[in-house]
């Protein structure tokens, strides 16, 4: 797009109050088309120019572009899985936490990827674990704060839901620890290594069960 084009789309969603999400630096070659249609990177035009509130992907992001999505306190949605089925490289996670960026965990495109939040919190585990993949190994627990209050924080509901606290919506599920979680000594590594939907018996939303494995599901 053109920069008065990101313009236009920005100014359309601050009328509306729509939080404005783009996808950016996700391959080396959209990265060269920016910058020479604009001499600027996707993530520069993204927060200068259509004032992002989410940046997917960032796979190819400098240093400095990291810089300013930290200056700037913009979120980003990581994409592991599906720069993995595109041949691309892993996305600087490491990097992009330890610069104190909110980061959390998308599955991006249905076409690439089924939508499950287990599968992409194992794969990413265990992605950048791989000798030389990554700048360091991500802890479980980064993993799995990137799938829930990480995600609440990008959309701005993280006093809302995202994690279990007192006066927070309860949005829950129950996990069965016979199954596949069985013997756990560590129960968030647990669930970030091996869990799956299989080991989910209730689904709870505001409060009111809406799924519960051996009634099938209830409402929704």
């Amino acid at each position: 797009m053109t920069d008065e084009e990101l313009d236009q789309l920005s100014s359309i969603a601050k009328r509306h109050g729509k939080l404005k999400a783009t996808h950016a630096a996700e391959s080396p070659h959209s990265e060269e088309a920016s910058r020479r249609m604009s001499g600027s990177t996707e993530v520069h035009r993204a927060i200068h120019i259509f004032e992002a509130d989410l940046l997917v992907h960032l796979t190819y992001a400098s240093e400095q572009d990291l810089r300013l999505v930290a200056e700037r306190g913009v979120s980003v949605a990581a994409c592991p899985r599906a720069n993995a089925a595109l041949g691309l490289r892993l996305p600087p996670i490491p990097q992009m936490l330890d610069a104190g960026i909110n980061v959390s965990l998308g599955t991006d495109n249905v076409m690439l990827n089924q939508p499950d939040m287990f599968r992409e919190m194992e794969f990413t585990l265990k992605a950048y674990r791989i000798e030389k993949a990554a700048a360091r190994p991500l802890k479980p627990i980064e993993v799995l704060r990137m799938a829930t209050i990480n995600g609440a924080r990008t959309l701005g509901i993280e006093e809302e839901t995202g994690s279990i606290d007192e006066g927070k919506s309860a949005d829950l599920l129950i996990m069965n620890l016979d199954r596949t979680l069985k013997n756990t000594q560590d129960l968030p590594t647990a669930i970030v290594h091996r869990a799956g939907a299989e080991d989910i018996d209730t689904v709870i939303l505001r409060g009111e069960i809406t799924y519960d494995r051996l009634m099938g599901k209830i409402r929704g």
